[in-house]
């Protein structure tokens, strides 16, 4: 920007030199040139509302995507991810390429007026020397001062204008490259085994050592007071969280060796903090992944959730809003179980998962899981109910 300025002014200052009268005619055209962006003005003042909103779609696309990456990430789709942001790119791109093109037009107006100023200027020159106001040895160099002049003032507004709007633009982050290391596959998890397993945020202890077994077909709940730890031991087993101390071992293998995506494949989680995609139910349910009817409302039914599709105007299609703002919290607590069960795994791991139902539906949902001799259920609560607890393998309680 700086070295434009420079060259404007010294071409400027040579023109003056030759003739106030020529320099004068420059800046004349100069401001011409740059005021013939206001007869574009209401237009694109329209045509940035437009982009705006555009960008405005893409961007509230591109965080409801985000949101829910985990949920897709532990449902091992992370391709959908990409699709998705995709998907919300191509429906604003149009309006977008609309935009630009409308500034396009303006710019090459205002280029084809700079080009007529550089031609006036020399117009202006030719004159002086008919004239013998100036000598005809300075004609070439008022032509050269006078492009210099135009073009030093049009790439010092372009690189101003680009500096000022690079603000707002997103931020592009660089993940450093990180070699490949060989990861081995859980093929039919049969035990998940922790050993003196901890966990510290910073100085903070936030999990103090387990040593814990899960075998496959068992149920089990974990109990403890508000801080003990037991959403963080739910996050370690599934690999949410990296950083911890001690072993955590899938059929033998250490977590750090283990391809989490085959882990994945065998193991659903309904998270405490549900989220839902401004898509529709069926969506938020199958999360993109083909599913007979038949299967989708028998999951309903396990869920006591049929009765509020049929409420419905358009049942399982039916709208959901911004991370489904206007369902209850059983409601979404209902959905996130659908969710796992319809995947069919042989895990389920559940933090809180029945805490928002009412006291029949919640007994309900949790007898019928824990009832499936298949299902492998692991789950936080803090109200285990006698009832259940008889049923169960074991009950881990977490001291904080």
């Amino acid at each position: 920007c700086i070295s434009y300025l420079f060259t404007a002014v010294f071409a400027l200052g040579v023109l003056f030199s030759f003739h106030w009268g020529i320099a004068l005619v420059t800046v004349v055209m100069f401001l011409i040139t740059f005021m013939t962006p206001q007869l574009f003005k209401k237009k694109l003042e329209q045509a940035n509302l437009r982009r705006s909103a555009a960008m405005e779609q893409s961007i509230e696309g591109f965080k409801d995507t985000v949101m829910g990456v985990p949920i897709l990430y532990l449902n091992n789709l992370a391709e959908r991810i990409t699709s998705r942001i995709y998907r919300s790119s191509d429906q604003s791109e149009k309006e977008i390429f609309a935009a630009d093109r409308s500034e396009a037009q303006a710019q090459v107006c205002v280029q084809a007026i700079n080009i007529f100023g550089q031609v006036g200027t020399n117009i202006i020159a030719i004159i002086y020397i008919v004239y013998g106001v100036i000598p005809v040895s300075a004609f070439a160099a008022c032509g050269n001062m006078a492009g210099n002049f135009f073009n030093a003032t049009v790439n010092f507004v372009n690189a101003w204008m680009t500096i000022r709007s690079s603000a707002s633009l997103w931020q592009k982050f660089q993940a450093e490259e990180k070699e490949t290391e060989a990861k081995e596959e859980v093929k039919e998890l049969s035990n998940i085994d922790l050993h003196d397993l901890s966990y510290s945020y910073g100085s903070k202890q936030v999990l103090q050592p387990q040593n814990l077994r899960f075998q496959k077909g068992g149920k089990y709940a974990i109990i403890g007071e508000s801080g003990s730890g037991k959403s963080t031991l739910l996050k370690i087993i599934l690999g949410m969280l990296p950083g911890y101390q001690g072993q955590v071992l899938y059929d033998g293998l250490e977590q750090k060796q283990v391809d989490l995506s085959s882990l994945y494949e065998q193991v659903a989680y309904a998270d405490q903090q549900v989220y839902l995609f401004q898509d529709s139910l069926r969506f938020n349910i199958t999360l993109g992944q083909d599913c007979s009817d038949e299967m989708l409302y028998s999951v309903l039914k396990r869920c006591r959730l049929d009765d509020f599709v049929a409420s419905l105007p358009e049942g399982v299609d039916s709208y959901i809003g911004e991370n489904g703002k206007n369902l209850s919290g059983g409601q979404r607590q209902r959905i996130a179980l659908a969710r796992c069960l319809l995947r069919n795994t042989d895990y389920l791991i559940m933090d809180e998962g029945t805490s928002a139902l009412d006291l029949e539906t919640a007994v309900a949902i949790e007898e019928n899981l824990i009832a499936d001799p298949k299902l492998t259920v692991i789950f936080i609560t803090h109200n285990l109910r006698e009832s259940i607890r008889k049923e169960l393998t074991a009950v881990y309680e977490l001291n904080p």
